[in-house]
């Protein structure tokens, strides 16, 4: 299944490069997330940083189901959790006046274990 996975998030990152290119290359945040998901999935958390800052370089304000999709996956990073970064996104989110909601919490406290 790992190996199913590890596949998928570049067919996904495929896909949405693909629809940038040809339908619309500002997409929508609903898009970023749904890519996010699927690189959060394969581990991929690296990636999932990339499109944070490719989404907000494009002017999109993350909302509640973006960041913590953020924050899970850089609190899901093996072999190490990068505390501080973690820490620094939930201090933009709170700075952003983003309100956290209980996936937000998850992400945070797994950031911990």
């Amino acid at each position: 299944k790992a190996c199913k996975v590890s596949k998928k998030w570049k067919e996904a990152l495929r896909i949405f490069e693909a629809y940038k290119k040809d339908i619309n290359p500002n997409p929508s945040l609903s898009l970023y997330t749904a890519t996010m998901s699927v690189c959060h999935k394969a581990g991929q958390w690296d990636r999932v940083l990339e499109l944070k800052t490719d989404a907000e370089a494009r002017g999109l304000e993350f909302d509640t189901i973006a960041y913590s999709q953020v924050i899970a996956s850089v609190a899901a990073a093996l072999p190490f959790k990068p505390i501080a970064l973690i820490e620094g996104l939930w201090a933009e989110m709170l700075e952003q006046g983003v309100e956290p909601n209980a996936y937000t919490y998850a992400g945070l406290i797994e950031a911990y274990h």
